[in-house]
């Protein structure tokens, strides 16, 4: 368990060092307009981690300021960093699904088809059972309808090339 609790915490941190060098090049998480990960980064920050102790921020002065100074409905026209084109903080948090993520979502998604109760993948490193459960199934065949028609094919070379076609290609 605190293998575990340490490498969840030095991801966080990790996540926080993305994020703080990503907002000294754009206004948000993904380019110059705010996106849903925006919403997701700040409702963390604003409900759990400004509220406690740890991990100390002190270090991360411009997520602090970006947090303090951002609002969501600015009416900013600003662009995403195109498709497939990616921003540095994206490439962190897919490098973090590529490598902790895709187990968990995988390894579930083998547990329901087989009808098993529960299932064992590696994570931070060391074999860990986890409970099968729906939820994580039904999001990923959510993300699954999601990806349009008209760029299916784009999507489907893109997420093969960052090593996530096994999670969201059916």
């Amino acid at each position: 368990m605190a293998t575990q609790q340490t490498a969840a915490e030095r991801e966080y941190l990790g996540i926080l060092t993305a994020l703080q060098t990503q907002l000294q090049e754009t206004q948000f998480s993904l380019g110059d307009r705010p996106c849903v990960v925006d919403t997701i980064l700040l409702g963390g920050l604003r409900g759990h981690t400004n509220n406690d102790p740890i991990p100390d921020l002190s270090e991360f002065s411009t997520v602090l300021e970006w947090d303090k100074q951002v609002s969501l409905y600015n009416g900013t026209n600003g662009n995403w960093a195109a498709f497939p084109g990616s921003t540095p903080f994206e490439k962190h948090v897919l490098k973090l699904a590529r490598e902790e993520y895709k187990p968990l979502i995988v390894g579930n998604r083998q547990a329901i088809a087989s009808g098993d109760k529960a299932f064992t993948v590696a994570t931070y490193g060391e074999k860990v059972s986890y409970l099968c459960r729906p939820y994580p199934e039904r999001s990923r065949q959510m993300i699954v309808n999601r990806i349009c028609q008209l760029e299916r094919d784009a999507v489907i070379e893109w997420l093969g090339e960052i090593g996530l076609g096994d999670c969201f290609l059916d």
